[in-house]
């Protein structure tokens, strides 16, 4: 972007900008989408959408002012806790009205593997079924892993630190409390508004490649770099995985335990499969 110019490229960007920043003007105007200073901006994003076919320039000669009034309509707050609700008026337009009368439940905290009253660690239905198939391929019991491993604790520890790291970081919010859930993470999305959605995107897009790094690194330290493993590799590779699996099933209070232990599933169901011990459905 030059000082007088902008020079937008790609026309699936442009046009939801345009209609997120028409939206927002017309909604605290009276003439709405016919106020003068809409109707410039809309000009203004129809030549910045030709540009790479004409190769004309947008020229700002500040035609465009700053935002209206500093406040926001309500139906543009984030849907993520601690959103300033000073920031947003009641709007008063169709799309106000709407946005009202949406219900939405509330969304517990957290991706429960099980709750803490419905089974003991270890006695949920996924674990009893993998607990044979493991024990097929290593000759042991899976059970007999002990609970306290000071390798699995230092692989947590980085985890959660460098998990900690991504959903601050990619925040798309300013506000200093304000920070990514484990599940938005996981899931590789954004939840959050965003009056940008170029911005959002490129947030969605650095947040899934950093959780991807921060994936490899984990089973990295799990079955090695080498390509391909080794059985040798393989096999403590898998009684590795599982114990991570049966420490997070212990340790359910720790943060990010549960991606940690998606992880950790991933692999034991990977490693089962190139052993040829999961069965045929």
């Amino acid at each position: 972007m030059a000082d007088r110019h902008i020079i937008i490229a790609d026309q699936s960007k442009v046009r939801p900008c345009e209609t997120v920043a028409k939206s927002l003007y017309s909604d605290s105007q009276q003439d709405g989408v016919f106020d003068e200073r809409c109707i410039t901006l809309a000009r203004l994003y129809r030549i910045a959408t030709d540009y790479p076919t004409n190769g004309i320039p947008v020229v700002i000669d500040n035609e465009v002012s700053k935002a209206f009034i500093k406040a926001k309509p309500d139906w543009h707050r984030p849907e993520v806790p601690n959103s300033r609700h000073v920031d947003y008026y009641k709007s008063g337009r169709a799309l106000g009205h709407l946005f009202r009368s949406i219900d939405i439940h509330e969304v517990l905290d957290g991706i429960l593997i099980a709750s803490p009253g419905e089974a003991n660690p270890l006695e949920d239905v996924i674990s009893r079924i993998l607990s044979p198939l493991v024990q097929s391929v290593l000759d042991t019991i899976p059970g007999a892993i002990q609970i306290r491993n000071i390798r699995t604790e230092d692989l947590h520890a980085r985890y959660a630190s460098e998990m900690q790291f991504i959903c601050v970081t990619h925040s798309v919010s300013t506000s200093s409390n304000t920070q990514l859930s484990e599940e938005e993470v996981v899931l590789g999305t954004i939840l959050a508004k965003c009056s940008q959605p170029c911005w959002r995107e490129d947030c969605s897009h650095r947040m899934r490649i950093h959780a991807e790094t921060l994936v490899n690194y984990l089973r990295a330290q799990i079955i090695g770099i080498l390509s391909p493993p080794t059985v040798e590799q393989l096999s403590d590779g898998l009684r590795h995985a599982w114990a991570m699996w049966s420490w997070g099933q212990y340790h359910r209070e720790e943060p990010f335990i549960q991606s940690f232990s998606l992880v950790a599933l991933g692999l034991i169901l990977e490693l089962l499969e190139l052993f040829g011990a999961l069965p045929d459905f």
